[in-house]
C-alpha cells in the first residue's frame, strides 16, 4: 500500500506502515525511470514514538548489560518493577534472573538472538555518537516518564560505569534517575531532596563543584550552607536517623550506602 508517488525531482516514494504483532516494517522505495525499486526495509525501532507509554505500568526501570546485581535490594527493586526496559544485551543477562523485558532499547549489537525471538517490543536507536544508556534515557524523556531506576550499569567497564555517573548529572533536570549498584543507592539533583534512611547509613556526598553551597540536617556532620573544601570532603558522613535532608546550590551526587 503506496502513500502516495513521488515528484520527477524528489524521486522518493514511502510506503505506509506494515503492522504485524511486535514487528513494524518502513519501506524506502526509490522511484527511477525504470519503475519504483525497494532500496531498504528497516525494521520498527525508528517508528518508537507510536508506543503509548501509558499502557505500561510503573515503576520503571532501565536494565543494564554491566555486571549482573547480586545484592537483594537491586534484585527487590527489579522484581518489584512494573516495566522493565533492557539496553541491548541486558536484556539477555535479565533472563538469567528468571525475569523477562517489557522493552528492549539499544543497537542491538549485543543481543544473542534474533529480534523476532525476544518476546517483548524491540526498537534500535541508531545514534552511534551516544551511548545506549543516553539514546534510551533520551527515548525515555520523549515517551515523558519522570522516574526511572537504573540497575545493571556498574562493575563492568570502569569508562562505561564513569559515563553513566555522568549521565545522572546531565539528566538530573529533565528526569529522576535512581541508580543502584551492589554496594549503594545513588542520587544527582539540585535543590532540596529528603532520603529515607537507617541510624548509621554511610552517606557520602560529590559535587563536580565546588563552589556549591550546601546545607544538610539529619547527619552526623550537618553542612550549614557550606561549600566542599576538596572533592573527598563529603566522604563517609552519616545518618542519624531514618530519613535525612540536603538541598544545594547545584548538582550534587548523594550515594547511600547499603546496610553490611
Amino acid at each position: 500500500m503506496f502513500a502516495g508517488s513521488a515528484s520527477q525531482n524528489q524521486k522518493v516514494v514511502w510506503k505506509s506502515v506494515l503492522d504485524s504483532w511486535h514487528y513494524l516494517s518502513l519501506i524506502y522505495n526509490d522511484q527511477t525511470s525504470n519503475g519504483i525499486r525497494t532500496i531498504l526495509i528497516l525494521p520498527l525501532l525508528i517508528l518508537s514514538m507510536k508506543i503509548d507509554i501509558n499502557k505500561y505500568n510503573p515503576p520503571f526501570t532501565l536494565y543494564g548489560n554491566g555486571q549482573i546485581p547480586h545484592h537483594q535490594i537491586p534484585l527487590d527493586k527489579l522484581k518489584k518493577s512494573g516495566t522493565i526496559i533492557s539496553i541491548d544485551g541486558g536484556a539477555d543477562k535479565l533472563k538469567s534472573l528468571k525475569l523477562d523485558s517489557h522493552i528492549i532499547l539499544g543497537d542491538l549489537d549485543s543481543l544473542k538472538k534474533a529480534k523476532a525471538d525476544y518476546e517483548c517490543l524491540v526498537f534500535e536507536l541508531k545514534d552511534q555518537s551516544k551511548s545506549d544508556l543516553e539514546k534510551s534515557l533520551d527515548w525515555c524523556i520523549r515517551k515523558k516518564i519522570n522516574t526511572i531506576s537504573l540497575i545493571g550499569f556498574s562493575g563492568g567497564r570502569f569508562d562505561h560505569e564513569l559515563t553513566s555517573l555522568l549521565l545522572l548529572e546531565y539528566f538530573s533536570d529533565k528526569i529522576q534517575l535512581n541508580y543502584y549498584s551492589d554496594h549503594c543507592e545513588i542520587h544527582c539533583f539540585k535543590g532540596l531532596r529528603t532520603f529515607d534512611s537507617f541510624k548509621g547509613q554511610v552517606i557520602s556526598i560529590f559535587s563536580l563543584d565546588l563552589k556549591t553551597i550546601i546545607r544538610t540536617s539529619g547527619l552526623k556532620y550537618n553542612l550549614k550552607n557550606d561549600q566542599l573544601n576538596s572533592p573527598s570532603n563529603g566522604v563517609s558522613n552519616v545518618s542519624m536517623k531514618d530519613k535525612f535532608s540536603i538541598d544545594s546550590s547545584s548538582s550534587i551526587f548523594i550515594m547511600q550506602n547499603y546496610k553490611k
